[in-house]
């Protein structure tokens, strides 16, 4: 009888007990036997300690439908039951009730001791969006319009879940119109050319390309952080141009099939082109370096190359992730600033670096908390401003 006990009394707190089981588990509650009492006791405190030591296993809105089982097995009563089958079920709906509250409080004011201070105002990761400006000057915001979106030199332009794709949909035109997309802090976005390349846009990014691509070459400008994977084609190289940082020079990228990742924002001293796969041509007024997978040129006045880059690191950010290697908290800020959308106070001179990695799905307190764990500064957000400053020794 014990373990027939336990296990309805398990499988009604699962919300998974028939009528008849039921009814057997209220004449268990209403039982003055000595023995199904002491039983009723050590079960609710086997069953409440163990909520106790694990807490995070317990599917506290599971509890709550389970405290409202009794309802559709009581509408259902047929004459021959007795009154206390009623008192039972308030009985059972109390002690789950009860059961549910204490957990609750328990489980609230665990979250009240770990949860750092600066997630009482927080700020969300960013999403898919971006900007697309058209030859004609007019402007379609992808984040709600979605389907078919126009015509461009023979060309179609759909829009669906976070890509906006240019195909050719009848005879290639000749005449040579640009179309721009752009992304705000905050948005990342997808976007197929019309020759088959894939391009992934990063926060605060641009890109101005041919609707269709004619000539003897594939031309595009880039600002701000993008990834290719170039389609290729021997007769028409691909050459992303690079707009001047600073008093630096302008870049061009030539490529005929390859994957690589560009990143060039105007806020940075030096741009970066990072070769993943195949190769390519960097080009910076009278310079002129190849890169083989895994190098990276760094662009100012001059080009210098480094050998076995971190490519985890460098791509991190179209993975979806945060990825710092001996970072200065500055440069990790100015890339939480176009994610989340926010501003950097810095109160006061720090110099902390870094090493790390974190979703960049987290809400931006999980973010900071780990900085805080690891490091002796402290973080305050309010609103869309974060405030920096360090720990007192």
């Amino acid at each position: 009888m014990e373990d027939k006990f336990e296990e309805i009394y398990r499988k009604y707190l699962d919300n998974q007990v028939s009528e008849e089981e039921f009814e057997q588990l209220l004449e268990l509650f209403t039982s003055d036997d000595a023995e199904i009492c002491s039983r009723r006791e050590v079960l609710f405190d086997d069953t409440w300690n163990s909520l106790l030591t694990q807490p995070g296993s317990f599917n506290l809105p599971r509890c709550t439908v389970a405290a409202q089982a009794p309802v559709a097995p009581i509408d259902r009563a047929t004459p021959r039951r007795k009154w206390w089958i009623a008192a039972a079920a308030a009985i059972i709906i109390f002690c789950a009730g009860l059961t549910a509250l204490l957990i609750t409080m328990h489980n609230n004011a665990a979250k009240k001791i770990m949860q750092p201070t600066v997630a009482m105002n927080d700020v969300a990761p960013g999403s898919h969006g971006a900007l697309l400006t058209l030859a004609d000057g007019s402007r379609v915001v992808l984040d709600s319009t979605l389907g078919h979106i126009g015509q461009q030199s023979g060309v179609n332009i759909t829009n669906k879940d976070g890509s906006v794709a240019y195909q050719l949909g009848g005879k290639k035109s000749t005449t040579t119109v640009y179309n721009t997309i752009s992304t705000p802090q905050g948005r990342r976005y997808q976007l197929m050319l019309e020759d088959g390349t894939k391009v992934w846009l990063n926060a605060a990014s641009s890109i101005r390309f041919p609707a269709v691509f004619t000539g003897n070459e594939r031309r595009v400008e880039v600002s701000g952080e993008a990834y290719f994977e170039v389609s290729k084609n021997d007769k028409q190289p691909f050459i992303v141009s690079v707009k001047p940082i600073g008093a630096g020079k302008p870049v061009d990228v030539k490529v005929l099939g390859t994957h690589f990742n560009v990143h060039a924002y105007s806020n940075e001293a030096i741009s970066r082109t990072t070769l993943l796969e195949g190769s390519v041509e960097i080009t910076s007024g009278e310079s002129k370096v190849k890169l083989l997978p895994g190098q990276q040129a760094a662009v100012n006045n001059n080009i210098s190359v480094m050998k076995n880059v971190n490519t985890d690191k460098v791509m991190a950010w179209k993975n979806n992730r945060f990825y710092f290697q001996e970072d200065d908290i500055r440069d990790i800020m100015q890339q939480l600033a176009r994610w989340y959308d926010i501003d950097v106070v810095f109160e006061e001179r720090i110099t902390e670096a870094f090493t790390g990695s974190i979703s960049a799905e987290a809400p931006l307190s999980k973010v900071l908390e780990m900085f805080e764990n690891v490091g002796r500064i402290e973080f305050s957000i309010e609103g869309k401003t974060v405030r920096i400053r360090s720990l007192k020794k």
